[in-house]
């Protein structure tokens, strides 16, 4: 807004809501407001020094749901791992890939499942991070085996919650 003072500058929206402060990066952010809306409009207004106020840009943008994100385990997504690393590895994270958004995703529960003896051994988390009973499994898994993540439960902006895949992964022998 070339010309205008900062405190002349006003940002609106349709079909959205804007940050009443920037972020640390000095940015405003703009949040959906309506989850069936395919498009918002965001307007740049400034007001001069005679009090006139003039549109400085509009600007039309489509809207798409995010993706489901992602849950890693040691920064892995599944493959092999070796049982060493698998058992130093405090928690699972979730997030959008190799996306270039900046969304911040946590998890919230999950399920470990493995064999010990030909039995299935599950146990369930509440929150990101792995019990004492995982961590135990995990150290008496055997090489060659499968150690599975699944019902991985994933909680995105505004608290809205999904399931993600589930992620296998194997200690070679």
């Amino acid at each position: 807004a070339s010309g205008y003072a900062s405190d002349k500058v006003k940002v609106t929206c349709k079909g959205c809501s804007i940050s009443s402060k920037p972020d640390k990066d000095g940015n405003l952010i703009a949040t959906v407001t309506n989850t069936r809306a395919k498009e918002c409009v965001l307007i740049v207004s400034g007001t001069d020094d005679k009090g006139k106020t003039s549109e400085l840009a509009k600007e039309i943008f489509r809207v798409f749901p995010l993706p489901k994100p992602t849950a890693y385990f040691g920064g892995k997504a599944g493959g092999k791992m070796k049982k060493l690393d698998a058992g130093m590895i405090p928690k699972l994270t979730a997030k959008l890939g190799d996306s270039p958004l900046n969304v911040p995703y946590t998890v919230s529960g999950f399920m470990l499942y493995a064999t010990k003896d030909g039995s299935p051994i599950r146990e369930y988390a509440k929150n990101d991070r792995l019990t004492n009973k995982m961590k135990a499994i995990i150290k008496k898994i055997p090489k060659g085996a499968n150690l599975t993540f699944t019902e991985i439960k994933v909680k995105g902006p505004g608290g809205k919650e999904t399931v993600v895949r589930q992620h296998n992964f194997v200690f070679p022998n």
